[in-house]
């Protein structure tokens, strides 16, 4: 269910704006809306303040070796300056190693040798020149002169030139060299670097620990940079000050009794289609579980669309048994999800996400143990108890039952979409979305007809009467004949309601190659060992053992991308079209502290919303 909003402004003398705000973050029921965005000297500075913790958190999230360490003494606060100091160190190390290190490579083809050897021997008439060049650089020396070479590389001669007067510099190819350093103190600048970049590496570790407080520390500043952003967008006029936003109908009165006790003007209106209230979705408990599959992709419906949150569940439910499809793989999530539910049992943002895997696990185990679908097993090698529902276990009958069930989804889905919308929107167009529907169905008995069971024998007249029927239904309540691109677009929506049935066909032939990925790695394992014997096959064994677990580890991360493909894509994309959604809305975030009870689509304050 999608709750219903009021528009709201909010009025308060521009001297209290501040106190207001304050006392209407403690609230935490108003989606604000940006006026203007006035420039201010704190919001700036709270900008780059969360950008580099974010940036600190990552780093130290990334620097986690596992291993146990000593809680964390410090604050948040204190966790990101030592982070910041050290990471600033780091860069610094780092710098000068990079110089350090381009030093040593300009060095190194000489070797290590004394600067002030040189200048002492040009003090007696023995000038020399360190030159880098060609065989045809030293071709073009100048006469009365002898060159050493040094070291001799593919493409480049490093060699010495020796004088008793002084040359021109700007007519050899002097090799470019640091002045300050020796190769020898170049290797041990490095040495010293490479040390401290490690010291300072542990201490980074160290301060892993502090993650959590510094996730914390980071709310605070984001607490503090809403507050600063709200205060900014406020719009004003003369000595008032005002904030506009949404509020759920259901948390109005509670608005209504701060203004009063605070002394705010309040200007309550139903929002029009030209406003973009945000979405608030309220499902029951049990279907909260629906909620990370949104928060992962990243989608709402509109405000003024359909909350479609438990049909969604349900059918990604069924579409993620079947996708990946093999019983032994969901036992294997399932008990994932149990030691994960076990281990994170104080973590609430992790009990939906926790709770819906277990639910797929459960639904994958179902649908595998109706297949006999155990690792990608031939049927003829597991136990009978395991063999599974002979319609959809037989490998006579088994592809053509489960096609059929597809297709049998996909009427199911696609026909549901279209009647609940005419239902919902019940005037007089309803009759064609109830057409829409039996097309569907039709639909559902040509692709059966034609990919499935050809030995059908259904009378063309059934096809007739049920074509004739639904496109006079659409015709007359659906199309509106004023709308030309409406109009023309009509023959394509028709071939893409066919092309949207057979879509659903994807289940069955992602699920087929994952059996048949898992079944060729159980063969290439098996042919390993095929006619060894002793010591042989001893060794064989384990590698036998390492194939068909990477390879079932392979096949599992397929399935699961398979599932974010076409399980995802059933109900956003096929589903969606029929129920008419665009999924435009935006996601209701109330202005409000952290940590506070607020009916925003994570956290909602139950009793306040059924009331």
């Amino acid at each position: 269910m999608i709750v219903k909003m009021k528009k709201t402004a909010l009025i308060c003398l521009l001297s209290d704006k501040e106190a207001a705000l304050d006392k209407l973050q403690e609230l935490g029921i108003m989606h604000t809306e940006m006026t203007q965005l006035v420039e201010s000297r704190e919001r700036p500075a709270l900008e780059q303040l969360t950008g580099k913790v974010d940036n600190i958190i990552g780093m130290l999230q990334s620097l986690g070796d596992g291993k146990k360490k000593a809680e964390c003494k410090l604050s948040g606060k204190e966790v990101y300056e030592k982070a910041s100091e050290l990471a600033a160190k780091r860069a610094e190390i780092e710098k000068q190693l990079d110089k350090l290190q381009r030093d040593q490579d300009s060095l190194n083809p000489w070797g290590d040798f004394s600067r002030k050897l040189l200048t002492d021997l040009r003090s007696k008439g023995v000038n020399v020149y360190l030159c880098s060049g060609t065989k045809e650089d030293i071709g073009k020396l100048p006469e009365g002169t002898v060159y050493e070479v040094i070291r001799a590389g593919k493409n480049r001669i490093y060699f010495a030139v020796i004088s008793e007067t002084e040359l021109d510099e700007g007519a050899l190819p002097l090799a470019v060299l640091p002045d300050d350093i020796s190769l020898k103190q170049a290797e041990d600048e490095i040495e010293k670097c490479r040390k401290n970049l490690e010291d300072i590496r542990k201490e980074l570790i160290g301060l892993e620990t502090g993650l959590p407080q510094l996730r914390e520390y980071k709310e605070e500043i984001d607490e503090e940079l809403d507050f600063f952003r709200v205060r900014d967008g406020m719009g004003g006029e003369g000595v008032f000050a005002y904030i506009k936003g949404f509020v759920p109908v259901p948390e109005i009165d509670k608005l209504t009794a701060s203004a009063k006790e605070h002394g705010w003007a309040l200007l309550i209106q139903d929002p029009t289609h030209d406003d973009p209230p945000p979405t608030l979705i309220k499902t029951p408990k049990i279907f909260n579980i629906a909620k990370p599959i949104f928060n992962f992709i990243g989608i709402a419906p509109g405000y003024y669309e359909n909350d479609v949150s438990v049909v969604f569940l349900i059918f990604f439910t069924i579409f993620f048994g079947m996708i990946v499809g093999d019983a032994a793989y969901g036992v294997i999530f399932l008990i994932l999800s149990l030691i994960c539910k076990w281990v994170f049992r104080k973590n609430k943002a992790a009990r939906l996400p926790i709770n819906l895997f277990i639910v797929l696990s459960v639904t994958t185990i179902v649908w595998g143990a109706l297949t006999g679908t155990f690792f990608g097993l031939p049927q003829n090698t597991i136990p009978d108890f395991m063999q599974g529902f002979n319609k959809l276990s037989n490998p006579d009958i088994k592809d053509k039952n489960i096609q059929f069930l597809c297709f049998l989804i996909a009427a199911i889905h696609l026909s549901f979409a279209r009647t609940w919308k005419g239902i919902l929107q019940w005037n007089w167009r309803s009759p064609g979305q109830l057409g829409w529907a039996i097309i569907i169905w039709g639909n559902f008995l040509l692709a059966t007809k034609l990919i499935v069971f050809p030995e059908w024998t259904i009378p063309t007249p059934v096809f007739l009467w049920i074509y004739g029927v639904a496109l006079f239904l659409i015709l007359v309540f659906y199309v509106d004949w004023k709308n030309v691109g409406m109009v023309l677009n009509f023959p394509f929506s028709l071939m893409g309601s066919f092309v949207d049935v057979l879509s659903y066909i994807r289940l069955f032939a992602v699920g087929l190659s994952s059996f048949y990925i898992a079944n060729s790695f159980n063969k290439m394992g098996s042919m390993v060992i095929k006619g060894q014997s002793g010591l042989a096959l001893a060794g064989l064994i384990i590698v036998m053992v390492l194939i068909v677990l990477i390879g079932h580890f392979l096949n599992i991360l397929l399935a699961l991308m398979g599932v974010l493909v076409h399980g995802i894509r059933l109900n956003t994309l096929e589903f969606s079209n029929h129920m008419e959604l665009e999924w435009a809305g935006v996601t209701y975030k109330p202005f409000k502290k952290r940590d506070q009870n607020s009916p925003d689509n994570e956290n909602t304050d139950k009793k306040s919303i059924e009331k």
